[in-house]
């Protein structure tokens, strides 16, 4: 007989693809579009790249993939550039309204394609990686982020969810 720890995570998955699946099509729908030339793809993924090294360790992940991503002339953003791009854009939008930034380091990509939208996104992610505020406002967000995590019972593994399940029982 399958443990209820296997049985809830078997009941998961499905729901795990189709968020994935959904995440994928979000990040797609977000991104500007092409064409996109190789300069202006190698300039981003630095920009990207020094603003998530502020991000803490949950941008580890995202580090890695855009460390591996060559920069070629694209009709479309490669997708582990988008995906750095949204949490980057989403942070400095969120410093921008929290007055750490100025307005006008607001990213809004509406109606940009092509390489002005990456060189918009790489001059801002740039100038906010720089800023002593922005990286203090990063750090606040994500010690806020540990203390909300820590105050959730949350399971981490298999046997923290049996174990509650038992609880229960």
């Amino acid at each position: 007989m399958e443990s209820p720890a296997s049985m809830e995570a078997a009941a998961l998955t499905p729901l795990m693809d189709e968020v994935t699946a959904a995440q994928g099509e979000m990040i797609e729908a977000m991104a500007p579009e092409g064409p996109f030339t190789a300069p202006a793809i190698r300039d981003v993924i630095k920009a990207l790249s020094q603003a998530l090294s502020h991000f803490g360790p949950a941008a580890d992940d995202m580090l890695k993939a855009l460390r591996e991503e060559k920069a070629a002339d694209a009709e479309e953003l490669p997708e582990s550039i988008a995906a750095a791009m949204q949490p980057v854009i989403d942070a400095i939008n969120d410093a921008v309204e929290a007055d750490v930034l100025d307005a006008e380091m607001r990213i809004n990509l509406d109606g940009m394609s092509g390489d002005s939208a990456l060189r918009e996104v790489s001059a801002r992610a740039r100038m906010a990686a720089g800023s002593r505020e922005f990286r203090k406002f990063l750090k606040e967000e994500e010690e806020e982020q540990e203390e909300g995590a820590e105050e959730s019972p949350a399971a981490d593994d298999g046997e923290d969810v049996e174990a509650l399940f038992m609880a229960r029982m």
